[in-house]
């Protein structure tokens, strides 16, 4: 169904188990013995901070370090069969399904906690911001996310700043607003995204119509991705806000950042501050954002 390489050399493959028509062998394990997750998850709810919904050690954890998916499952993820449990936090999500703003920021949250959020947000018709940020929510958990919000049509707000999303979750969250139509901020503050993951929202941008405001800021985006970026949002015509603060941005983005300032359509607020840009591009774009005909501005 999929694959990631956590690490130089370790590939972990996810297969789904079928029932074989004519079965030849003994089964090796039995399915009715179940890992002992429920005397982790209660272990580690004592010993946790009370805030935590950190459910203990799990297949998932290795998935916090970096991480590369070559292939996204071909089924989706919410349909996928799940045994992962964690009490608190299903209990809170039953608890916030009724309001328009669920809160789940900084509960120690990894990927398969991820997928529970998701399997709500698919069918919740009453959310309008979900935030998830400041937890270690990576490229399964993003995964999850995007199946979700192929299915949602009332989320507005998305904020899931401080994760470990990486380029191969951005992809997967761009590929899922290709489809959305009601997503309109989208928070992805310091997630260790590239040029590549910039490169996958920007060519989202060339269809998504809903989108107003994205935040990267504190990524590692250097020109490549800042180029991409420039080029989608003189057709995009939904986007108001980008916040590119603090990130790779050189002088060799010069043009393509002027080309914004002079024919993005709707346009407004381009943040670029703390990129290592020259005095003398900073002075050019100055210019280029006063003569803008939709009065972009850079901060």
């Amino acid at each position: 169904m999929g694959k990631i390489n956590p690490a130089p050399g370790l590939h972990i493959i996810h297969l789904k188990e079928t029932k074989p028509l004519f079965p030849l062998l003994q089964p090796s394990f039995s399915h009715s013995t179940t890992p002992s997750k429920s005397v982790n998850t209660d272990t580690n709810h004592e010993t946790n901070n009370k805030t935590s919904f950190k459910a203990g050690p799990s297949h998932t954890e290795s998935t916090k370090s970096s991480q590369s998916v070559t292939a996204k499952p071909q089924q989706s993820v919410l349909n996928s069969t799940n045994t992962y449990h964690n009490q608190k936090l299903e209990a809170l999500i039953q608890q916030k399904a009724t309001l328009e703003y669920a809160e789940f920021r900084e509960k120690q949250l990894n990927d398969e906690d991820a997928h529970l959020i998701a399997s709500e947000l698919a069918k919740n018709t009453l959310w309008k911001t979900l935030s998830l940020a400041e937890n270690s929510i990576g490229t399964i958990g993003a995964t999850s996310l995007s199946d979700a919000l192929e299915l949602n049509s009332t989320l507005q707000r998305l904020r899931l700043e401080y994760n470990r999303f990486g380029d191969d979750g951005v992809t997967c969250l761009a590929s899922a607003l290709k489809v959305n139509k009601t997503l309109k901020e989208l928070h992805l503050r310091d997630n260790k995204i590239s040029d590549a993951g910039a490169k996958q929202l920007a060519d989202m941008l060339r269809v998504n119509k809903s989108l107003e405001v994205i935040e990267l800021q504190t990524n590692e985006i250097g020109d490549l991705g800042m180029t991409a970026l420039a080029a989608s949002l003189q057709l995009n015509t939904a986007l108001k806000y980008l916040n590119l603060h603090r990130n790779k941005i050189t002088d060799r983005s010069l043009n393509a950042i002027v080309d914004v300032l002079q024919q993005a359509k709707t346009l407004d607020t381009l943040a670029l501050e703390n990129n290592p840009l020259s005095a003398d591009a900073k002075i050019k774009l100055g210019q280029a954002a006063k003569q803008s005909k939709t009065c972009v501005y850079l901060s």
